[in-house]
């Protein structure tokens, strides 16, 4: 299934918990995060993509204990980090001698076109992501 900003409250209904979460693998030359969960009582494994990376940040001092199964998936009500990359991106675009802001060569065009979740632990960590779209798959184990 392909999650973007058109219908990323999908997120949100999708049941994770109890999901074991060991890592995930940055490809910083695609602009990927890919990782997968295995979920033990419902016998279902998670596969996540998410594509376009434009940024992400972990949260990750095992406040309640150190645990590797997920709590919640859920959208941020708000694209903090979207938000904070197109600040830098206006500071960092600068002026050419007559005054006028130079193009601006960010892959983020529109902060309103991202998709930003968080994954949190029972521990109390978050992971949270912004991309263009992430590609969610939902497999069935062998009882």
């Amino acid at each position: 299934m392909r999650i973007d900003y058109h219908n990323k409250e999908i997120i949100n209904k999708i049941y994770t918990h109890d999901a074991v979460f060991k890592g995930f693998d940055y490809d910083y030359e695609n602009n990927l995060i890919q990782f997968e969960m295995v979920e033990g009582y419902y016998k279902k494994r998670f596969k996540f993509i998410f594509h376009n990376v434009f940024g992400f940040k972990m949260a990750s001092c095992d406040f309640w204990g150190k645990c590797l199964r997920t709590d919640t998936w859920h959208t941020a009500d708000e694209n903090e980090i979207a938000e904070e990359l197109t600040e830098i991106k206006e500071k960092k675009r600068g002026r050419s001698e007559d005054g006028k802001l130079l193009e601006s060569k960010s892959r983020l065009n529109s902060v309103e076109e991202c998709v930003e979740s968080t994954l949190y632990f029972i521990s109390g960590d978050s992971l949270t992501i912004a991309c263009e779209y992430i590609d969610f798959e939902e497999i069935r184990l062998a009882e």
